[in-house]
């Protein structure tokens, strides 16, 4: 008896649309689903995710459905974090020091 071979699905993707950190990060939420493989040529990432052999057709296409939705969810995660940078990292003005008021004494002890 010989062993079944792993599933594969190819996942392409622009990288005009998509930065390769989107895709890295999407794949490690997926970590316990697939094994993940990325290749590039400048313009476009082919992602490899490789099932275990016995992965049904719905349950691979329906994670490879919510992988796409991840990686969408990466991609604007990175670019609402560099869009508010300069917003999250302005040291807010410190507030106003309270100072004690001192009781003048009447000249009498």
């Amino acid at each position: 008896m010989g062993e079944t071979a792993d599933r594969v699905e190819t996942v392409p993707f622009d990288l005009s649309a998509f930065s390769i950190e989107s895709l890295k990060k999407a794949a490690y939420r997926f970590i316990d689903r697939f094994a993940f493989d990325v290749n590039t040529d400048g313009k476009k990432a082919v992602c490899r995710l490789i099932f275990p052999p016995k992965t049904s057709d719905a349950t691979v296409q329906r994670v490879v459905s919510d992988f796409r939705k991840e990686v969408l969810d990466q991609d604007l995660r990175q670019l609402i974090a560099a869009e508010t940078a300069p917003i999250r990292n302005t040291t807010p003005p410190s507030p106003p020091v309270s100072l004690p008021v001192l009781k003048q004494h009447g000249g009498q002890d």
